[in-house]
């Protein structure tokens, strides 16, 4: 996952947009909560994925955002 936010953040300062990064931490929770919200993040990560694909943006960064969105879906597939 650093690497998407590597690639994110490249290509955002590349085209030249501000980045609005954000890096979630998680409380000592029990396991089972923790992969909830792990989960939970996962989930709100490729619905954000899906709703920059509605923006203009351009070639090679909608292949970046295509890319990595795939890998996030293989991922939850994998993951159930």
């Amino acid at each position: 996952m650093d690497r998407f936010g590597f690639e994110l953040e490249t290509e955002i300062r590349r085209i030249g947009g501000r980045s609005a990064a954000a890096h979630v931490r998680t409380a000592d929770n029990d396991e089972a909560t923790s992969v909830l919200q792990c989960e939970t993040a996962l989930l709100a990560t490729v619905r954000q994925y899906e709703k920059t694909l509605g923006l203009q943006m351009p070639a090679h960064a909608r292949a970046m955002v295509q890319r990595q969105l795939q890998t996030l879906r293989r991922f939850m597939t994998e993951s159930e």
